[in-house]
């Protein structure tokens, strides 16, 4: 049977409440709702449809990613990808995260395809069911806020979705060493 897998950086529960007060506003103002079922994440990888024989084999290569060093990770503020009509919290760009994505890129590659060069870290507010006119007041409405938080990154996770809810199967800690393992391209 084929299961989708999520692998996500995960905010302290604080900050993840705080930022689900900002989806459920959004979510309330502009009648839009598809963004309040995943948890608050920050996507690393996304695998849409994996054989769950797998599964055993993915949970072990994703440990081959824990070799970093704590991090912080910023959010700044709110943007949006139109081609997908989604707004979300900007994660601002640093090298720690781009090696992590990368790492986890080449450990899961052949789970699947991954559209993306390089990682855009975000936090979603909005997507899936906002149209175009809606997608542009959303993001009219939240660039004129200001946002910034940021957090200590010390491992990643692991989420695979039931059928109706995300569900974490493993949180991966760093173990980090004098320098953060690089994996040749």
């Amino acid at each position: 049977m084929k299961q989708r897998y999520l692998i996500a950086m995960l905010p302290p529960k604080g900050l993840s409440i705080a930022i689900d007060q900002i989806r459920r506003e959004c979510s309330q103002t502009f009648q839009i709702y598809k963004a309040l079922r995943p948890p608050v994440h920050l996507t690393l990888r996304f695998i849409g449809s994996l054989e769950e024989s797998y599964e055993a084999q993915l949970i072990s290569s994703l440990n081959g990613a824990r070799n970093f060093k704590p991090f912080i990770q910023e959010l700044e503020n709110f943007s949006g990808f139109q081609n997908a009509r989604a707004v979300y919290i900007a994660g601002t760009k640093n090298k720690q995260i781009d090696r992590l994505y990368q790492q986890i890129k080449v450990l899961t590659k052949s789970y699947g395809k991954d559209l993306h060069d390089s990682l855009t870290p975000h936090l979603t507010i909005a997507y899936r069911d906002v149209n175009e006119a809606k997608y542009q007041e959303i993001l009219d409405y939240y660039q004129s806020k200001t946002f910034h938080a940021m957090f200590e990154v010390n491992h990643f996770s692991l989420l695979k979705h039931d059928g109706s809810t995300w569900n974490v199967l493993r949180h991966y800690y760093c173990q980090s060493g004098p320098e953060q393992l690089e994996i040749p391209l």
